[in-house]
């Protein structure tokens, strides 16, 4: 239970933390500025699950294939649902390292490679808002009303850390 807890706080933080990046970036702040804001958070993240690896033992953790599956609910936000949040968190988790490895090294010593960089991620979320019709404030308030119920948050993270490895995956 220890590290259900953890684990859940590590993804609330997950969330914050690209949700913040996100918002950054669209005020127009330096590509430079962002990357190291980004990597930071990441070396932050990665710090904690590796503390809260540590710490609990993998029973406790354990999802079911069941409750990885689960269908999605509905929830009163208009357009937006379970489904199209999975996929919208997905690509914001996939897209930067998909274009890190388009640009290479440039992206953190070149700011117009950064600017490019960032110019493409955000046309890319941007698609992703209007293929599916909600904005991102739509997605931003879903994210909130998520995080109220953690189990069901704890679910849905699990659905987008497997759609990010398909995405990796070229599916």
């Amino acid at each position: 239970m220890k590290k259900l807890w953890i684990r859940l706080i590590i993804l609330v933080v997950i969330v914050v933390i690209v949700v913040i990046g996100i918002r950054l970036a669209k005020k127009a702040i330096t590509g430079e500025g962002v990357i190291r804001i980004a990597e930071k958070a990441i070396e932050s993240v990665e710090e904690k699950a590796k503390e809260a690896e540590e710490k609990v033992s993998p029973e406790e953790a354990e999802v079911t294939t069941e409750e990885a599956e689960a269908p999605a609910k509905e929830v009163s936000m208009g357009k937006m649902n379970d489904d199209i949040y999975v996929e919208i968190m997905a690509h914001q988790i996939y897209l930067p390292d998909k274009y890190s490895k388009k640009y290479g090294k440039k992206v953190h010593t070149d700011p117009a490679t950064a600017e490019k960089f960032l110019a493409e991620f955000n046309d890319e979320m941007e698609k992703l808002y209007k293929k599916f019709g909600v904005t991102e404030d739509a997605y931003n308030d879903y994210t909130e009303q998520l995080a109220e119920d953690i189990e069901r948050y704890t679910k849905v993270m699990e659905r987008v850390s497997q759609r990010v490895e398909e995405l990796k995956k070229g599916k």
